[in-house]
């Protein structure tokens, strides 16, 4: 028996697609911060009532108006930001830090500032004492938000917490915290509504919502993007752009054939000095991180050098983006061949149990002991697999799919035991 099931795509946050859409048609030579000037008229434009526009001007003067803390689950990253020319400081590595990097990097954002000026947002306090009576009050919480961003839609405030932990959050203050049925937009109305009142767009972002070869490579690239100062050398750089002037756009393996090996032996400490008129695979690395050389760092995996295609410029990477095939499903479905012997599981139980016999129309199943039999018509079993009553543990699956390639590509049979979430 062959199965079809729909496959659903992980839903966007409203964030998401507002950042398409901000992206479309802006021009890179906007990719810079406001003058003074150039920022009163847009607080003109957007139409920001005067506290907004004093928290906007404080926040540009003051920000970071606290020092950053390191704890047991957070690591305080440094970066030199290009685009604001000053060192920025974040207290979550794989949160916070991507989202200031990609703001540096994007066309969207003109200014963002992290940690901006504390706000007093009055908040509601439930208790509930140990003989069951609530009490229910309001107090103004000091607050700082993690990101003041500043693009041409207008001004916004960010919060960047792990998916997990907002989960959490919920769960302990559903009135305070919660997620839009349909798609993965957070919201925390209380600080929403307190922002919106100074004419600024509050945001609650989720770490599920950065792209995962994105992060990756932020990784790949951290040694690079934290260093105090840079290791190019005038002498390198000239090097590199020889080689990559010529090509215009080239993969980074054929660019690292001409790096420099000095073929030290691993148990050696000594490194011997870049010849004149050569360069290092680590230079090529520090000129991505600098931005003199530009990669799609959402779609090229820098692990994997040979399909990662390197640009001289931004408007050469722009091109390279538009002839890529847009992200979509080509298939949207996982066939499923149901046959004697595949394992399953009911939702909510524990027990195992396997597909023994299947007469025309009918599954007949049994558990581990042989003790419980049971028996649903293909009807029923197919129902209940949509409806993700059913979990199968190992049948064959066919599938071929390929979603946004920056998530995940499949093309594969297998007979192992295999669970259908993913």
């Amino acid at each position: 028996m062959s199965i079809q099931l729909p496959i659903a795509l992980p839903p966007f946050s409203t964030w998401q697609e507002n950042e398409k859409l901000w992206s479309e048609d802006v021009p890179l030579d906007l990719v810079r911060p406001y003058t003074d000037k150039e920022l009163l008229t847009a607080l003109e434009e957007w139409g920001t009532p005067d506290k907004g526009r004093v928290y906007i001007i404080q926040s540009r003067l003051h920000a970071p108006t606290r020092k950053v803390q390191g704890r047991a689950r957070n690591v305080v990253s440094h970066y030199n930001s290009h685009k604001m020319g000053r060192r920025v400081a974040t207290e979550s590595r794989n949160v916070e830090f991507p989202a200031v990097l990609r703001y540096d990097l994007d066309v969207v954002t003109r200014e963002f500032y992290c940690q901006p000026m504390q706000v007093g947002i009055p908040t509601t306090i439930k208790r509930k004492s140990k003989d069951g009576i609530e009490t229910e009050y309001r107090v103004v919480v000091p607050y700082t938000p993690d990101i003041l961003r500043l693009k041409a839609a207008g001004p916004l405030v960010e919060e960047w917490k792990n998916e997990e932990k907002l989960i959490k959050l919920a769960e302990k203050y559903p009135w305070r915290f919660h997620k839009s049925e349909g798609d993965a937009t957070w919201h925390c109305p209380e600080r929403e509504k307190f922002f919106a009142e100074m004419g600024i767009t509050y945001c609650l972002r989720s770490s599920s919502e950065h792209n995962p070869i994105f992060t990756s490579n932020l990784d790949f690239l951290r040694d690079y993007l934290v260093a105090d100062s840079t290791t190019l050398t005038a002498d390198t750089w000239s090097a590199i752009e020889r080689i990559i002037g010529k090509a215009g756009a080239m993969s980074l393996a054929r660019l690292n054939e001409n790096a420099f090996d000095d073929e030290t032996p691993w148990n050696d400490n000594e490194i011997l000095p870049t010849p004149p008129g050569r360069f290092r695979v680590d230079d090529v690395l520090q000129a991505i991180a600098e931005r003199r050389l530009w990669v799609d760092l959402d779609y090229d995996d820098l692990s994997d050098a040979p399909n990662v295609i390197v640009c001289a410029s931004r408007e050469q990477l722009e091109g390279v983006i538009w002839r890529r095939p847009p992200p979509h499903a080509v298939t949207t479905y996982f066939l499923f061949n149901v046959q004697v012997g595949s394992e399953f599981m009911f939702r909510g139980q524990s027990d195992v149990y396997t597909v023994s016999a299947m007469p025309a129309g009918s599954v007949l199943y049994n558990d581990s002991s042989s003790k419980l039999f049971g028996e649903l018509t293909e009807q029923q079993f197919e129902t209940l697999l949509h409806r993700k009553d059913i979990q199968l543990l190992s049948t064959m699956i066919r599938c071929r799919l390929t979603v946004p390639y920056n998530l995940l590509r499949i093309s594969y049979e297998d007979h192992s035991r295999t669970s259908y979430c993913w």
